[in-house]
């Protein structure tokens, strides 16, 4: 250390030989050694592959002056240059020297570019061949591709031909829509199987439910409304061999089911052997499409609209128009359910069996205005009110007429209006001359509404038989419907 730092420059010649010797047995790890103003020429071999330097000591055993230490130290950088030098030092050394000789960089340039012309032209040659070859592939790939179309419209054309035998073989479909309009028997029976008076009058109200081909492209119901859209189509998508029945046959097929009361696999039968599934997916898609119809189309009537077809004996006995409307419910026949607390909630100690009860409203004129959604057979007339939605409809000075089990003159005070209802008796005392007066105008007033229900189950014998249960949550709706059908009347 102190040889290399220079702190004690008194050292012998024979010292440093032997320094010189120990160094050269470590492999010479230096380019100069300094001692004072001393210093040892060495040979430049490389560097390892650990990446350090190899020397080898000159074979001068003498001393000999030092240039100055800055030229000793560029000269170390120069050699450490050569081996640390990066790609692009070497590249541009190199054309800095062949800057030196231009005549004979000038001719090497030459050289290549001519070399480069050939093979520029070789890669053309080969370019164009290999449009060629490219060409005739996608050529092939053309004739592959419609070769293969032509082979699945084959397999196309037989898939339908196969289809039509068995539609010739299966069962002509003696109902439909054209049968309606063209079979002297059905058109003579048509007030049987449809709401309307001729299928001339069934036919417009379906252009009319069909405006901007809105029937047509009813999308069936399904059950499971958590499978994609890939797997609907998949579930039920049309076999080969079935036929997708027309809005105008689905429509029929529904009134066919709501006036008739037959069974599904009855009525599939009559429309060409339709499964009953089908049917029910028929049936659940038209009733709601015609609830939201008719909600649509014919919203609950103004006051003036009321007022303005008033028949005259309600002006003669209440002496005003301000009848607005005549409620009372209808309780229709279900099965039971198997769960005791639906059961309970069902049971109808009126009729002493499971039913399902709705609200219902007509106008004076007797046509129905509102129907509520089903509840069990347990609730009472007061409860109904309660839990639908009759009191929104209700506006100031308003006069509802109903059945004494109405008690809602309470809740019809925050409005102003009143409900007129026969007169309740509590105690044995038999009633005034005015309460039977009142009782019996009221009950001759209100039959209307009893009327009505009496026409509608009289027309749809759906609602006769007993309901299957899994179609509860539908029978408001189905009710509803078949009211508003019940409003048209033949000219």
């Amino acid at each position: 250390d102190h040889l290399l730092t220079g702190e004690d420059p008194q050292w012998t010649a024979d010292a440093i030989e032997e320094l010189i010797a120990q160094k050269r047995a470590k492999e010479g790890r230096y380019a100069a050694m300094y001692v004072g103003r001393w210093h040892f020429p060495v040979e430049w071999l490389g560097v390892d592959g650990r990446g350090r330097t190899i020397l080898n000591f000159a074979e001068h055993p003498d001393l000999v002056p030092s240039v100055s230490r800055s030229d000793a130290l560029a000269a170390r950088d120069e050699a450490l240059g050569e081996v640390r030098a990066t790609p692009k030092d070497r590249r541009d050394k190199r054309l800095r020297e062949e800057l030196v000789s231009p005549p004979q960089v000038i001719s090497q340039l030459l050289e290549e570019v001519r070399q480069t012309e050939v093979d520029n032209e070789r890669l053309r040659a080969v370019v164009t061949g290999l449009r060629g070859t490219l060409k005739a592939s996608n050529q092939a790939a053309e004739v592959a591709k419609l070769e293969q179309e032509l082979l699945d419209a084959e397999a196309t054309i037989f898939e339908q031909a196969a289809a039509l035998e068995q539609l010739a073989a299966r069962p002509k479909a003696w109902l439909s829509h054209e049968a309606l309009l063209t079979d002297p028997a059905l058109r003579a029976a048509v007030k049987d199987i449809t709401f309307f008076g001729t299928p001339e009058e069934h036919d417009k109200f379906f252009e009319l439910l069909n405006a901007d081909g809105l029937a047509e492209n009813l999308v069936l119901y399904r059950e499971n409304l958590e499978e994609t859209e890939k797997d609907r189509k998949q579930k039920y998508a049309p076999k080969p061999g079935l036929r997708r029945m027309l809005a105008q046959d689905q429509f029929l097929m529904f009134c066919v089911i709501m006036i008739t009361g037959d069974p599904l696999s009855l009525v599939g039968a009559m429309f060409g052997g339709v499964s009953s599934p089908t049917i029910s997916r028929i049936f659940v898609t038209w009733a709601n499409f015609l609830y939201l119809w008719f909600r649509e189309e014919f919203p609950y009537p103004s006051r003036e609209q009321v007022q303005n077809c008033m028949p005259a004996k309600f002006l003669h006995i209440f002496g005003s128009d301000k009848i607005r409307q005549i409620i009372d419910c209808t309780e229709i026949q279900m099965e039971k359910g198997s769960e005791p607390q639906a059961a309970r909630c069902c049971w109808s100690e009126y009729k002493h069996r499971y039913t399902v009860k709705l609200l219902a409203a007509i106008s004076p004129v007797g046509a129905f205005t509102w129907v509520s959604e089903a509840f069990g057979g347990r609730i009472s007339d007061g409860q109904i009110i309660e839990a639908s939605e009759w009191l929104d409809l209700i506006e100031e000075l308003d006069q509802i007429l109903a059945d004494k089990g109405f008690n809602i003159n309470a809740r019809l005070a925050d409005k102003f209006a009143h409900c007129e209802a026969p007169p309740k008796k509590y105690t044995s005392q038999d009633f005034t001359d005015y309460e039977n007066a009142s009782t019996a105008i009221i009950a001759q007033m209100r039959m209307h509404v009893e009327r009505a229900f009496g026409r509608l189950k009289l027309k749809c014998r759906y609602f006769d038989g007993i309901l299957p249960i899994t179609s509860i949550d539908l029978v408001g709706r189905l009710f509803y419907v078949c009211a508003m059908f019940m409003n048209y009347k033949a000219e």
